[in-house]
């Protein structure tokens, strides 16, 4: 009880815009991304796997945690698989691509293909 005396004011936040979400995925693939240039790799993320990590990382509960893990659930963690695997030459960029099962696929283009 004594703990309920000391509050103040209660704040109300509103929950999490797309567009909110959207920024906040940004700010997680430019650390991705950084990650990857350090291995030579580049990452393009078409529409379709933005919009499958936004609805899978969307819960107006909890915030953008569900996004954290989305995106490493479907992003990170499958790339860092295939890179150990050598799946991807140096200087590749990565494409990542949402499917019609609410997955995402990775196509790798060389830089001779650009």
């Amino acid at each position: 009880m004594e703990f309920l005396n000391r509050i103040d004011e209660v704040v109300t936040f509103r929950s999490l815009q797309r567009s909110d979400l959207e920024g906040i995925l940004e700010l997680q693939l430019r650390d991705l991304r950084k990650r990857l240039a350090e291995q030579n790799l580049k990452l393009d993320l078409a529409d379709s796997a933005r919009d499958t990590l936004l609805k899978a990382g969307h819960d107006p509960i909890n915030g953008a945690r569900p996004l954290k893990r989305a995106i490493e659930r479907m992003l990170t963690r499958p790339l860092s698989n295939r890179i150990v695997e050598e799946t991807f030459t140096s200087g590749a960029t990565i494409v990542a691509v949402g499917d019609d099962k609410g997955g995402i696929v990775f196509e790798a283009h060389s830089e001779a293909e650009s």
